[in-house]
C-alpha cells in the first residue's frame, strides 16, 4: 500500500506567556516558522532543510518474507479448469486435489498445435457457467464449440484411444487391438502356434502362445510383453 508522507500546517499557540507565534492561514513548507522578539522592528525567520514527500511503493513484510508488490499469481489454465469441473460436474475431494497436476501432466504431453488447440479449449470451457457446460454435454452447439472442434482437427478426438479383445472361446486363439487417433491401428492375434504382432496389418513380431485369450487381464499384459501394445 502507497503511503504519502506530506507537511501539516501547525496549530496557533494560544497562551499569552508564550512569546513565540506561528503564523496559519498560509500554507508553509514543514520545519518553517517565524519568531517575533517584542521590540524587534524585523521578523527574525529561521528556516530548515526541507524534507521532501517520500512514498512507498512496496509493502512492508515480516523478517523473512519478500514483497513484489505484484499481487497474487494468476491461477492458471488447469486451476480454472478443475474449479469449474467441481463446481458443474462435480469432483470428489480426492479428485479436486489432483485435478490441477493431472491436467498439465496431459497438457505436458502435447506439443505444438495441439498444445496450443488443447490450452485453448480448456480456457474456454473453464470460463463456461454450468448452465453452458450441460448444454455441451447433450451435445448442443454453443460457446467453445468452435474451440473444441479445433482441438479434435489437430489432436484427435482428445487423444482417445479405442481397446478390444477377445476370441472365439478357445484359451489360445483371440486378439487384443488398441486404435488411438492419428496412431496406426496396433494388433496382436494369437493361435495355438504364436502371438503375431501387427501395425496397420504389418506384421511386425511374434511371441509364443499362451492360453490367456480366456481372461482380458492376461490378454492385454500379453500384447504388452509381446509386441508393446499398451492398454
Amino acid at each position: 500500500m502507497a503511503l504519502l508522507l506530506g507537511a501539516c500546517a501547525g496549530e496557533k499557540n494560544d497562551t499569552d506567556d508564550d512569546p513565540t507565534e506561528v503564523t496559519v492561514g498560509t500554507t508553509t513548507t514543514a520545519g518553517e516558522s517565524a519568531t517575533s522578539t517584542e521590540g524587534a522592528t524585523e521578523p527574525t525567520t529561521t528556516e530548515s532543510p526541507t524534507t521532501p514527500a517520500t512514498t512507498a511503493d512496496s509493502e512492508s513484510t515480516s523478517p523473512g518474507e519478500t514483497s513484489t508488490g505484484a499481487g497474487e499469481p494468476e491461477a492458471t489454465t488447469c486451476e480454472k479448469y478443475c474449479v469449474m469441473l467441481a463446481k458443474c460436474v462435480g469432483l470428489t475431494p480426492e479428485e479436486a486435489q489432483t485435478c490441477p497436476q493431472d491436467c498439465e501432466a496431459d497438457l505436458a504431453d502435447l506439443e505444438g498445435e495441439c498444445l496450443a488447440a488443447a490450452t485453448a479449449s480448456f480456457e474456454c470451457h473453464a470460463g463456461l457457467t454450468c448452465s453452458q457446460v450441460e448444454d455441451l454435454e447433450q451435445g448442443n452447439e454453443g460457446p467453445c464449440t468452435d474451440e473444441g472442434i479445433a482441438q479434435e482437427d489437430v489432436c484427435g478426438f482428445g487423444n482417445v484411444c479405442t481397446i478390444g479383445g477377445g476370441g472365439d472361446g478357445e484359451p489360445s486363439t483371440c486378439e487384443f487391438s488398441r486404435e488411438c487417433a492419428g496412431e496406426p491401428l496396433m494388433v496382436m492375434r494369437c493361435t495355438e502356434a504364436a502371438c503375431e504382432c501387427f501395425e496397420d496389418e504389418v506384421k511386425f513380431g511374434m511371441c509364443a502362445s499362451e492360453p490367456i485369450c480366456n481372461d482380458f487381464v492376461q490378454l492385454e499384459a500379453k500384447a504388452l510383453s509381446c509386441c508393446g501394445i499398451g492398454g
